[in-house]
């Protein structure tokens, strides 16, 4: 676990543990044979009230370890007699000999018990470590270098708690509801766009033997918390007039933040929690929809998350703040069927000297008959004006509505200067064709973009 903070205090202790050394090759035990070890630490510092000279601190093993911890040697007495000088920074073994030993034979270790380590700086972020040296010297008739080794691992931190943000399937909008496009297909006004969750993984206690798992924490405290702590969504849903409000969710009452379409930013939205917030809890981002506008189709959300202001959690676990995420990813919304808008539809009456008529030609080149709704709005203001209703359409057919046609049906009186922009939908597939009819010159125009999709802008 993430145990230490960046200025831990000397009091923060890991351990009582066992640090066992093996040899690259073993030590011949023959003949009074002595060495000495001096073992360095690094990110941290040797507690030297852990560890005294008694003779159980200090084991020489042969082979392997029995499944029981007891050290195996050839003597049935026999055991390693070492003075131990402990300090902040190493340990130093000097006249370490195997007393009591019979028949010939080695050791390939030792075992140095209650070995407690303290401001270990170097597990203050997770990845960090406490890391041991050690060289060994033969002692018997002079001292020769046995052997040495590098610097080694011996405790790494991780980050216990981790953070996922998980994008719901996309959501369909229903063409069919009424009006169109005001519903999801499953006729819901709400939609949860991401989940987030706080998962703790095992990791181990300060005694680096207990595993912690599962740890439920109460987490938000500091007065940072309120601006360090959050669930951010970015998404162009929030600019959709259609979206009543945004909510987080979850199990724990305290965790849950609704905002009112007043208290959206440009495009995102930010739910803070509160100090009582348990994190280790599912988050939804959900989005409620008014049932009147027109839900419009959206990709491309995102889902921020920090837990940044979280202070001490446990001194059990010894856990720090879970990672954030930056950019997850969020569920989208489709249209079905028709959905297509159309700029610069001209009136029924004439512009000044010249009459100009526009007709949208709306194809169905699905296999089931449909009608569709044409609601029309001042291009300039974006006022709805009204709303015209086809005739049904029959699969692979077509059919050609003018301007005039348009206005009567949508209850529209006419005005020279006054254009129209188009949101044509219905339960077909198929495209729209905006074309212009001047009557003066005598020609038609074809002023469409594209017409091979059920959803662009013509």
């Amino acid at each position: 676990a993430q145990i230490f903070g960046s200025s831990p205090a000397t009091s923060k202790t890991l351990g009582p543990v066992g640090l066992l050394y093996r040899f690259n090759q073993n030590l011949s035990i023959l003949g009074g044979s002595s060495f000495s070890a001096t073992i360095g630490v690094t990110g941290a510092a040797f507690n030297t009230a852990g560890i005294t000279v008694a003779a159980t601190d200090i084991k020489a093993f042969i082979g392997t370890i029995a499944s029981t911890g007891s050290i195996q040697l050839t003597g049935n007495a026999a055991s390693l007699v070492c003075t131990i000088v402990p300090t902040t920074t190493q340990l130093l073994l000097t006249n370490c000999s195997v007393s009591a030993a019979t028949g010939t034979g080695s050791i390939s270790g030792f075992i140095i018990s209650g070995v407690v380590f303290d401001n270990a700086t170097g597990l203050a972020t997770a990845g960090g470590t406490i890391a041991l040296t050690a060289t060994v010297n033969l002692t018997t008739g002079g001292t020769v270098l046995f052997e040495t080794t590098a610097s080694t691992a011996v405790v790494t931190s991780r980050n216990s708690l981790t953070t996922t943000v998980t994008a719901t399937s996309p959501s369909l909008i229903d063409v069919g509801s009424s009006p169109a496009f005001t519903r999801l297909a499953n006729g819901s006004l709400t939609v949860s766009i991401a989940t987030i969750n706080v998962t703790h993984n095992a990791a181990l206690a300060a005694d680096l033997t207990t595993v912690i798992t599962g740890t439920t924490l109460a987490g938000v405290t500091g007065a940072a918390s309120g601006a360090a702590n959050f669930i951010r969504l970015a998404s162009p849903i929030l600019a959709d007039d259609a979206v009543a409000s945004a909510q987080l969710t979850s199990t724990t009452a305290a965790n849950i933040v609704s905002r009112t379409t007043t208290s959206f930013g440009s495009g995102f939205v930010t739910f803070t929690l509160a100090s009582a917030a348990a994190i280790q809890d599912p988050f939804n981002v959900v989005i409620n929809f008014n049932g009147t506008g027109q839900i419009d189709a959206a990709t491309g959300s995102t889902v921020d998350v920090s837990f940044a202001g979280i202070g001490a959690t446990s001194a059990t676990a010894n856990d720090a703040a879970p990672t954030g995420v930056t950019g997850g990813s969020a569920g989208s919304l489709s249209r079905n069927g028709l959905s297509i808008n159309v700029n610069g539809i001209q009136p029924s009456v004439a512009q000044g000297a010249r009459t100009y008529t526009s007709l949208l030609r709306i194809v169905n080149n699905g296999a089931v008959a449909g009608t569709v709704t044409v609601v029309l709005r001042n291009s300039d203001t974006g006022v709805s004006l009204g709303t015209y209703t086809s005739p049904s359409i029959p699969a692979t057919s077509a059919i050609q509505v003018s301007s005039a046609t348009l206005e009567t049906g949508a209850g529209i009186t006419p005005t020279a200067s006054v254009l129209y922009q188009a949101t044509v939908t219905g339960s077909i597939t198929g495209y729209v064709q905006h074309v212009n009819w001047n009557q003066d010159a005598g020609f038609f125009t074809d002023l469409s973009g594209r017409r091979s999709s059920s959803n662009g802008v013509n």
